[in-house]
């Protein structure tokens, strides 16, 4: 599907229904009714009959908020036929014997960079076919040149088992041997005992990781003959795992230097809207960037739907919508797949499915439930599976190794609660493979402030640019990690190409150490820990399995006595809490439901502080607006709980709710038994606005009685919406704070290690990121669909001096 911005928006068109504006809340813009949704549906009778039938089931109703969207079809850029022509006999069989008569023009592309001897960066749309397309300059370089080898790397065992799996049947036809076991490359032989065979070996980083560290023989004969690597899900490595992978590839390419290995790279990244500065960042080489935009694409229909219960806001029984969704599909003939953001939602959809098919009309044996790890390159969906037996919905739990959905499906239906808004885009995108056909996409947001932001944005979220993936190779803490192995690694010595192979930071690092080097004792193979340690997240418990879980600073945030959450479509609260004991026992939260809880809500009101323990680059861009990186100590503590009521309420929904504006809904106000307080210290960035906050000649204009505070909070709120529509960061990733004229951007997880040092250059695209998304809200004051995603009731704010002050911000600082 066309992921161009401009592309998008000229063929965006979005309709929001049940969705009303209490009074107070009026603006310009006019409310979509049914008679304005029931003409655009009339334009578009594919998008008209499916929500039809899914009304009919009862998998949408009236009440429930819904936003739809729609995107043209693409239609598919070969290559030249040269490009096959081109290659390797055993390679063009190959590829014939699996019906592939063409290839994609950025394949061809790919394929042509690698062999001129370019090392390649691929940006790859969410509809780029990996395996061919990795396949393709792997098996030719090694068959160009007999007895070389082939490295492909992987994110973890899983995503490198699967892969293994579906690269092997193109790479045996062509005669190129795959596995996952080194010391098969070194006894690989042909029949004619003469000649290596060439082999491909796919492993994970952690393989590689714990081999390089103990320099194990059976992987000397594939470094010295290696002609190939490739990077794999690129998109993967971020944050503190992709600094360490950043470092791990720089001691790799050093170990193949000082074997006089010479190699071309290949870096696929999908939905990376930074492929060329990601592949720099993780192996400090120059790439040639290729578009992966190409393949077919179907009109793609979006229906973005938060349910309601009819008599108020109340408990949503989400597993009855999914199925119920997935049948009425299959009654239409439509193949889905059902995804779901756990294993308990998407086993409690297949099983309430599996309960309705009967009545629906539906054969039970159309409906199947992929356990554990899942695949669609077989099966009824796959593209070799030839004609389908018939109409399928096959359920899910989501996993990062969803693959493009090829072949039979007709659309997906997404459900949950997803971390990032990556992982819901790459699904609601990955529908429809032939520009003749539509395919539908349909996602259930959960019941709670996130999901009704997500569905209210929906139109945001399809045409947002892909996020950039950060990565930070140069952070000391995770550079000195590396060094006793680098030590081991060099055998004592520093070459004269140490500092092209390892990069400035870590080979000044190294010369550091130059004492351990010379002494000539051997030091002690270490194998690194590439993943953080010592921040166990929080599992969530339910009837006696896990659902869910939360990051440490997520369940200070969430969790604490009498706190009730939603999840997967009901009310719980906390019954019990186990802190784990540091090592088999994780920490553990127990939740239970009762139907007193089902219109009810709590609302934390935090207190924090922000305090500058060190900067380290500071950049003034106009008199008054200066920015800033460094540490800050944080200090946050749970003040009050708030428990809001709606059931006395039916006919207002609480989505533009206000504490200022709704007292009588608060029944009770509390304070926490225990002490509940955050402290940390962290990177971070800020933005320092006291030249317009204070009057100087680029002031907004404000009314003469308002006070500033409130405007600064806006524009908070813009940097930590923006944020998260430019970055892949989960809600608890980043902080935001704001005292006087200061916002504070924080990093608070290690899956955000080195995003403030991207926002010290990007803070502009970010601030318009999120005014973007509070200026396209209808509402006055600011609501939960644009600027109080996470904590509705903190503190007020002036939404329309915030986008003052922002337009003016980015106005004034244009070309600094």
């Amino acid at each position: 599907l066309p992921t161009d911005r401009e592309e998008l928006s000229d063929e965006a068109d979005a309709i929001i229904e049940g969705d009303p504006v209490p009074a107070g809340h009026e603006t310009d813009v006019p409310v979509v009714g049914s008679e304005n949704e029931a003409a655009a549906n009339d334009e578009d009778p594919y998008l008209a009959d499916l929500i039809r039938s899914l009304k009919e089931a009862g998998a949408l109703r009236d009440e429930d908020l819904v936003a739809t969207a729609a995107r043209a079809g693409s239609q598919a850029q070969y290559a030249d036929d040269s490009h096959l022509q081109e290659l390797s006999p055993s390679l063009a069989q190959a590829l014939g014997e699996h019906g592939m008569r063409r290839i994609f023009g950025y394949q061809g592309e790919v394929l042509s960079h690698i062999l001129a001897g370019s090392d390649v960066a691929l940006e790859a749309g969410r509809a780029t076919d990996e395996t061919v397309t990795l396949a393709l300059p792997l098996a030719e370089s090694l068959l160009r040149n007999p007895g070389s080898h082939g490295l492909v790397l992987c994110p973890d065992e899983e995503s490198a088992r699967l892969l293994e799996e579906s690269l092997n049947p193109l790479l045996s036809a062509a005669g190129v041997r795959i596995t996952s076991d080194a010391a098969e490359v070194a006894g690989s032989l042909l029949e004619s005992g003469e000649t290596i065979q060439s082999a491909v070996l796919v492993v994970s980083m952690d393989s590689l990781n714990r081999s390089l560290a103990t320099l194990r023989e059976d992987w000397q004969p594939l470094l010295k003959a290696l002609k190939f690597i490739a990077i794999y899900r690129a998109e993967e490595y971020q944050g503190y795992f992709g600094a360490n992978v950043a470092v791990l590839l720089r001691r790799l390419a050093h170990r193949l230097a000082v074997l006089g290995a010479s190699h071309r790279c290949l870096v696929v990244a999908q939905g990376c809207a930074n492929g060329i500065e990601l592949a720099w960042n993780l192996t400090g080489q120059n790439f040639q960037a290729v578009s992966g935009h190409g393949r077919p694409a179907a009109r793609g229909h979006f229906i973005a739907a938060s349910p309601r219960d009819p008599e108020g806001p109340g408990q949503v029984d989400l597993p009855d919508r999914v199925a119920r969704a997935a049948l009425a599909c299959v009654a239409k003939g439509r193949s889905v797949l059902v995804c779901c953001s756990g294993e308990n939602l998407a086993q409690m959809a297949f099983y309430t499915a599996q309960e309705m098919a009967e009545g629906s009309g539906v054969d039970a044996g159309a409906l199947s439930l992929a356990e554990d790890s899942w695949r669609l390159g077989t099966g009824p969906f796959s593209e070799e599976a030839g004609e389908a037996p018939g109409p399928q919905a096959v359920f899910a739990a989501f996993s990062r190794e969803v693959p493009t959905l090829t072949g039979n499906v007709d659309g997906v239906i997404v459900a949950g609660s997803f971390s990032t808004p990556r992982a819901v885009h790459r699904l609601l995108e990955s529908v429809g493979v032939s520009e003749e056909d539509e395919a539908f996409a349909l996602f259930y947001t959960p019941n709670d402030t996130e999901g009704r932001f997500t569905a209210r944005n929906i139109e945001a979220l399809l045409a947002k640019e892909p996020d950039q993936v950060v990565v930070d190779p140069d952070s000391p803490d995770v550079v000195s990690l590396h060094l006793p192995a680098l030590v081991n690694e060099s055998a004592g010595r520093v070459y004269s190409f140490s500092r092209e192979a390892l990069g400035n930071t870590v080979f000044q690092a190294l010369r550091r150490e130059a004492a351990l080097l010379g002494n000539g004792e051997e030091t002690e193979a270490i194998i690194v820990s590439l993943h953080p340690a010592g921040e166990q997240r929080w599992g969530l418990w339910l009837d006696g399995r896990q659902v869910s879980s939360l990051s440490p600073y997520g369940k200070f945030r969430e969790i604490y006595s009498g706190s009730v959450m939603a999840l997967e479509g009901r009310k719980y609260r906390m019954a019990s809490m186990d802190p784990g004991d540091g090592g088999d026992r994780p920490p553990a939260i127990v939740l239970e439901g009762a139907e007193a809880l089902a219109n009810l809500r709590t609302v934390p009101s935090f207190s924090e502080s922000v305090a500058v323990e060190e900067e380290s680059l500071c950049l003034s861009l106009t008199p008054g607006v200066s920015l800033h990186l460094g540490r800050v100590a944080v200090q946050e503590e749970l003040d009050t709980v708030s428990v809001i009521d709606d059931s006395g309420s039916p006919e207002v929904y609480d989505e533009f709710l206000r504490e200022e504006d709704h007292q009588e809904l608060v029944t009770a106000t509390f304070a926490p038994d225990e002490d509940a307080k955050w402290s940390m210290h962290c990177q971070a960035f800020w933005l320092d606005v006291s030249g317009p906050v204070n009057g100087d000649a680029t002031t907004p204009r404000h009314d003469e009685d308002s006070a500033a505070a409130p405007v600064i909070a806006a524009l908070e709120q813009m940097f930590r919406v923006g944020a998260r529509f430019t970055f892949p960061v989960g809600k608890y990733d980043l902080a935001t704070y704001s005292q006087g004229s200061t916002i504070f951007l924080a990093e608070v997880s290690p899956e955000s290690l080195g995003i403030v040092k991207k926002a010290f250059d990007n803070w502009r695209d970010i601030l318009r990121a999120g005014a973007d998304v509070a200026r396209n809200c209808r509402c006055a004051k600011g609501c939960v669909f644009c600027l109080f995603p996470s904590s509705p009731y903190d503190r007020p704010l002036d939404k329309s001096g915030g986008l003052a002050l922002a337009d003016r911000l980015l106005e004034i600082t244009l070309g600094s």
